[in-house]
């Protein structure tokens, strides 16, 4: 058998091939960092101890002969492996230890006939599972052997699987016994007993899964939490502006003489047991006597449509609104609501606007108001009411003007019952 050495083959000769004969073919020990030469007859080709480095295409090429049974790459400082690089189907061994390899990234899936591959003195942790799906495949063949000794081989729970692997496939592994395992602490065991290691792993990944599971439970329990309050905390935003948004007929064009694009000049907030005093008093008061425009829910809403979006366009559409205030009205979930959307309608809407008129209709104590209407309150007087023609007089006429916008410091109104 014809071998060449190193020495008959120098990086500085133009060489254009080989002779047939030629099976053996080291170039050890030399600075090659690419290799191209046509070596059809080779079937074992020594690299080792060159400048290669990078393997990647166009540094060593597919026209070198598919025959190779062969290959050692070893001490060429090589930290990648591109697909696709080794186009020998008839390799037997490859000897790739003493470099710089964290990872197996070429493809050699397509290498059914390898029986030794040298992975020794790397820095293999472990292997991803396409890889070791491949490697099972090899090591069906009882002669398949892998080294990876001297690698820095991780005891983690992220690499349990690949123990796992190897712990099934341990004859396969050259010097096994030699193998050296990291742990997270930075402890270093000798795996000479895989069972026992993989074991005291299992232990540490189970607690540490479980502190991570209740970890992980408890952030999202308080994130709900959280979320539950900021959505509770601003219900009648988020009402508000759904209520708004589902309004059928918000946009269309309606002829008004009023002017900024009200429809009304106030909606009236009532009880259903409140309905005799919006009808004698506040109609008669404030659309026949001082010719403004209300909104009457049983009068105006329009029929077919959700309450609810019946009470935010009102509110929307009306320059203020007049919230009766009643024991029937605290009681009234739709009494409240239609104020709690007027307080947003004044807030979001109209930019901090106060468009809200309380008349309490009846005498309730302050400690039987609701903390955001004795809230409301607390920020503001009212005017006492008088049973007198004159002071009856004068009432009305702070609520017209109140309404019409000329802005006064009393927005509270007192009102004794009839």
């Amino acid at each position: 058998m014809e071998k060449w050495s190193s020495f008959h083959i120098k990086t500085n000769q133009h060489a254009h091939g080989v002779p047939s004969s030629l099976q053996i073919l080291d170039l050890s020990h030399n600075t090659l960092f690419r290799f191209a030469y046509p070596i059809e007859n080779v079937l074992c080709l020594n690299l080792s101890h060159n400048l290669i480095r990078e393997i990647e295409y166009g540094a060593y090429v597919n026209n070198i002969g598919t025959g190779l049974k062969e290959l050692d790459l070893s001490f060429n400082f090589i930290t990648n492996l591109a697909q696709f690089t080794f186009p020998h189907y008839s390799l037997e061994k490859m000897i790739l230890s003493n470099n710089e390899i964290d990872e197996i990234t070429f493809d050699f899936e397509h290498l059914t006939n390898l029986k030794v591959l040298d992975l020794s003195n790397n820095r293999i942790e472990s292997f991803k599972q396409t890889s070791m799906d491949i490697l099972s495949h090899l090591m069906k063949s009882k002669n398949f052997s892998l080294n990876l000794e001297n690698n820095n081989l991780q005891c983690t729970c992220d690499t349990l699987n690949f123990l796992r692997w190897m712990q099934s496939n341990l004859q396969h592994f050259h010097n096994n016994h030699l193998y050296k395992c990291q742990f997270e602490d930075g402890n270093i065991l000798v795996l000479n007993n895989l069972d026992s290691s993989i074991t005291q792993l299992e232990r540490q990944c189970l607690h540490l899964t479980g502190v991570i599971v209740c970890t992980s439970l408890g952030i999202f329990i308080t994130c709900i939490i959280i979320a539950i309050k900021l959505v509770y905390r601003n219900r009648w935003i988020v009402l508000y502006y759904y209520y708004l948004k589902k309004s059928k007929d918000l946009n269309t064009s309606e002829s008004t003489e009023l002017k900024e694009g009200f429809i009304y000049d106030a909606f009236v907030a009532y009880a259903e047991n409140d309905r005799d005093f919006v009808l004698k008093d506040c109609i008669k008061n404030l659309e026949t006597n001082k010719n403004l425009k209300l909104c009457i829910n049983h009068r105006d809403f329009m029929p077919g449509e959700d309450i609810t979006v019946n009470i935010t366009n009102a509110i929307h559409r009306s320059r203020k609104t007049i919230c009766i205030i009643t024991k029937s009205f605290l009681e009234s979930y739709y009494c409240m609501f239609e104020f709690n959307m007027a307080i947003t309608e004044g807030i979001y809407s109209r930019k901090g606007e106060n468009t809200i008129i309380l008349v309490f209709y009846e005498e309730i104590l302050p400690r039987d108001l609701p903390l955001v209407l004795l809230q409301f309150v607390q920020r503001r007087s009212y005017i006492p009411y008088s049973d007198d023609r004159r002071g009856n007089i004068e009432f009305w006429d702070r609520i017209k003007e109140n309404i019409c916008g000329r802005e006064l410091e009393v927005r509270i109104f007192s009102i004794s019952s009839v």
